[in-house]
């Protein structure tokens, strides 16, 4: 059986240790709970735009299911296909932008400056095709 003799200055020394060592973990916890802590307040945020998306999302569909009715009518009394088609891109494309185009004729100047600055983040699209750029296959 093996004996250690410790001095009061290595019993001393091996408590600095430990305390570094503690308080060394109390900076890695304390820096794993604030990044936890920041992702559950985003999650917490997205979740109050829950029944925004869903009331945006049953709209879109609302007008989708309407148009697609118009345009099956349309084609049943005998309309061209292409014809009808065309329409029904027209009109889709004519609810989907009469709010946010509503919207911009009614705001103020203050508002309209928002707007301008959020409109083409919302609308996010490509840019126009120019015939060098376009497919000839298409």
């Amino acid at each position: 059986m093996m004996c250690f003799l410790y001095t009061i200055d290595d019993l001393g020394q091996l408590v600095q240790e430990g305390r570094q060592n503690r308080q060394a973990a109390v900076v890695q916890a304390e820096a794993i709970i604030e990044t936890q802590v920041q992702g559950f307040m985003h999650w917490a945020d997205t979740r109050q735009l829950v029944p925004t998306i869903q009331h945006l999302n049953a709209s879109g569909g609302e007008i989708t299911q309407s148009e697609l009715e118009y345009a099956l009518r349309q084609l049943a009394k005998g309309m061209p296909a292409e014809q009808v088609l065309q329409r029904m891109a027209y009109r889709l494309s004519a609810k989907f932008m009469h709010g946010p185009l509503q919207a911009l004729r009614q705001a103020k100047a203050s508002e309209r400056e928002v707007l301008l600055r959020w409109l083409p983040r919302l609308f996010v699209s490509k840019p126009p095709r120019t015939k060098s750029t376009s497919n000839p296959n298409e």
